[in-house]
């Protein structure tokens, strides 16, 4: 167990070939890890991966902020979770990126009174403020506002949750086959629709076409 507080990691560099090299905080198969009254800024490719089956992360008023896209293979993106790993967040800031603010991808997640905003498509087609792909999440009383592709996107696995606001997206909730259950839920003010269950919407192509993180 690492428990860490009040933390700030900037500007790490790597290999931007595999998402996690170059990761500000970056847990594995296994290790369990609690991150609280933190800042992780300006990574190389991806502020948070959790990847790896046991791997637990917890943030708890945690600010990621502008993961740094060097090269075309990096992502820029804020919090990846994947390959069996598991996010705790609450009352934590994901704000811009681009690619994706949270991707949960063959992995679970947790998210509890945190903003996810101003995610931005820089030319690989993904802009998602909030992606669930092959996995499992819970959202409680969240905001997922200013991506410029979709508030939530699930192209697979499920999301549910409650009390949450999804506005001012370029679509807010798309479901591709994936199922979505927002309840007490405030969806606005998202400029192609707010609830989409279409996959041939006019949007960038599908993240599964994208290799998953290692």
């Amino acid at each position: 167990l690492v428990d860490a507080r009040g933390v700030r990691v900037s500007n790490t560099v790597g290999s931007t070939a595999q998402l996690a090299m170059g990761a500000g905080l970056d847990v594995r198969a296994g290790a369990t890890v609690s991150w609280a009254g933190s800042l992780l800024e300006q990574n190389t490719s991806v502020n948070v991966s959790v990847a790896g089956t046991g791997a637990s992360l917890e943030l708890v008023g945690v600010r990621a902020a502008a993961a740094r896209r060097e090269t075309d293979a990096a992502l820029g993106a804020g919090v990846s979770v994947a390959a069996g790993g598991h996010l705790d967040a609450r009352a934590c800031l994901v704000e811009d990126h681009s690619s994706f603010g949270v991707r949960i991808a063959n992995g679970s997640g947790r998210l509890e009174h945190t903003v996810i905003r101003n995610t931005r498509e820089v030319g690989d087609g993904l802009a998602d403020a909030l992606l669930v792909d092959d996995g499992d999440l819970t959202l409680s009383r969240c905001v997922l506002t200013g991506a410029d592709r979709a508030g939530l996107l699930v192209s697979s696995g499920a999301a549910s949750g409650t009390g949450n606001v999804v506005a001012l997206n370029g679509v807010g909730v798309v479901s591709e086959p994936g199922t979505v259950s927002l309840e007490d839920s405030v969806l606005f003010d998202n400029a192609q629709g707010d609830e989409v269950s279409d996959p041939t919407l006019a949007l960038p192509a599908s993240p599964r076409d994208r290799p998953a993180p290692p």
